[in-house]
């Protein structure tokens, strides 16, 4: 009954718009991804496609065209402009990125792909067109130059990040992010964090933020200066016109947090629900796997066979002393030694289909967002090597689930990556923690997919969606935080503690002229003679009649 109540409410939503809500008009929309990474694109992707298929004309600028032509859907290949990320970095490289040059390699070559981006011809020729937008959907990253371009062509502007949010991403929408359970995404922290992890924390994002502010943003703004002309608003104005981010990240395994309205989680958003078949020859290795099946994959950036010599030896003999077959993309021929019998090279990876195959038992993973949600979504339990980013979050936090084991590039060896591998493959708390993460994560009034849809016509039908627009938004910091509201209870304090200073002083000036009064000399006459008291002493006791 379950089943069919959900699947007559999916078949709603998709011909009806759910919940009774309006199906926006076909409109137009435009997509800004000006970093050369895949692993940024493919949630673009997914949502564009989509969009497309309710008939809508999507104009995506990116570095990945469509392989064929499909409806509704136009490239603006920025392809060739900057070099392609594409299994580019070696682990070396990567782990050189430790948090504070990770922000500046991040906050500059976000700038260069931007820029490189507006100053595309097809892309000038596209804002000299006059060609009318409903929205444009921009992605947050390290530089903002696509709120430029949403400026120019008069379209209200979307946020859309494959991370799980950025510390400078909050303010635009005026969402709180308080760092005491809020930890940057590229610290190894989850939201419980002690004392000194919540110092560095709050320490981390305060770096970020001011960082961004002027490294990036002055970047970008100097650029766009130039690219608007004169008159042109400031990019915090363009900033502060954002209609709404979407976010990738959920609750289930992110952790809970207090969002506004205009902050949405898509977590899981590129994730295909019916990922298709497996190629015959990987079909016919998983399905003939009597102990199963281990994926282990670094991702479409990193590159395995960059393993320093004795840490690549090491991973491939943990493989090779497993029971299960593994399918690990590496290529063969940049390694100095064969690679044991149950191991299986290969170039790319149908990484949905596989994970989503039941034959696969365990996955091997850098951590990358992308992957985790993939795993989490199809219940396989993980062991995470992390190199930079948000890999050592996305690796804490299944843990701190029972979901999975982390090892660290400092810890990793034949020995060590072989006792994760034993615990999570010979534990059963492991993959039962992971089907009820698995469980978490999916169960939602709506897939993160008919999500983001929906709330990009909301905006489209809304014209912007004003209403939105948090007060938080045009707050100065100092009003944010209430700094203002601070300093003048502080300043009224001041002034009556000084009141109250200044009064109890004047009473004890008063009080000491009493006694210096008292203690005059005095003269007194009695029964006819005089009396004198010097300094007040002796004064005789007068007694009533």
């Amino acid at each position: 009954m379950l089943r069919r109540c959900a699947g007559a409410a999916l078949l709603l939503l998709l011909l009806g718009g759910g919940g009774g809500a309006p199906v926006a008009e076909a409109g137009r929309v435009l997509g800004l991804v000006p970093v050369p990474a895949r692993s940024h694109f493919i949630a673009f992707e997914r949502l564009f496609k989509a969009l497309a298929a309710r008939g809508h004309q999507v104009d995506m600028v990116s570095h990945f065209p469509q392989k064929a032509p499909s409806p509704n859907y136009t490239d603006i290949s920025l392809r060739g402009t900057t070099p392609n990320f594409e299994n580019s970095f070696s682990v070396e490289y990567v782990l050189d990125k430790h948090f504070f040059n990770l922000m500046q390699f991040i906050w500059q070559g976000s700038f260069d792909s931007c820029r490189k981006m507006l100053e595309y011809p097809p892309v000038k020729e596209l804002v000299s067109s006059g060609t009318h937008y409903d929205v444009v959907v921009v992605e947050v990253f390290g530089s903002d130059c696509g709120y430029g371009l949403a400026h120019q062509l008069g379209a209200p502007a979307i946020g859309l990040t494959t991370l799980t949010g950025l510390p400078w991403m909050d303010a635009r929408v005026g969402n709180p992010s308080p760092p005491s359970h809020v930890p940057v995404s590229f610290l190894p922290f989850t939201p419980r964090m002690g004392f000194w992890e919540r110092v560095l924390n709050a320490a981390g994002q305060l770096y970020a933020v001011v960082g961004e502010r002027v490294v990036g943003r002055r970047l970008t703004d100097a650029f766009l200066q130039r690219y608007l002309g004169e008159g042109a608003p400031p990019l915090e104005d363009l900033l502060r016109n954002t209609s709404l981010v979407m976010v990738n990240s959920h609750f289930s395994l992110n952790g809970a947090r207090a969002t506004v309205p205009g902050y949405v989680e898509v977590g899981g958003l590129h994730v295909d629900s019916q990922p298709g078949e497996l190629p015959e020859d990987l079909h016919a290795w998983v399905e003939g796997a009597g102990d199963g099946v281990v994926l282990a994959t670094f991702g479409s950036l990193v590159q395995a066979e960059t393993l320093p010599g004795e840490r690549l030896r090491g991973f491939a003999r943990a493989l090779g002393a497993l029971r299960q077959r593994v399918v690990w993309k590496v290529d063969p021929a940049r390694l100095p030694f064969a690679l044991p019998r149950n191991v299986l090279p290969v170039g790319w990876v149908p990484q949905q289909a596989l994970l989503s195959h039941p034959n696969v038992r365990a996955f091997v993973t850098h951590g990358g967002l992308g992957g985790v949600q993939e795993a989490v979504h199809w219940g396989v339990p993980m062991v995470v090597v992390p190199f930079f980013t948000d890999q050592r979050q996305n690796g804490l936090l299944l843990q701190e689930r029972g979901a999975g084991r982390v090892v660290f590039y400092k810890d990793l060896g034949e020995d060590s990556l072989l006792a994760a591998l034993a615990a999570v493959l010979g534990d059963p708390s492991y993959r039962e923690n992971a089907r009820r993460l698995s469980q978490q994560f999916r169960d939602r009034p709506q897939a993160p997919l008919e999500t983001a849809v929906w709330w990009t016509e909301y905006v489209m039908r809304h014209r912007g969606a004003p209403h939105l627009r948090s007060a938080a938004v045009d707050l100065a910091w100092p009003q944010l935080w209430l700094l203002d509201v601070g300093a003048a209870l502080l300043a009224i304090l001041a002034l009556l503690a000084a009141a109250l200073w200044l009064a109890a002083r004047a009473l004890a000036e008063w009080r000491r002229g009493l006694q210096d009064a008292s203690r005059q000399p005095w003269i007194t006459i009695s029964n006819g003679k005089a009396h004198y008291a010097p300094n007040g002493t002796n004064r005789p006791k007068h007694k009533t009649h």
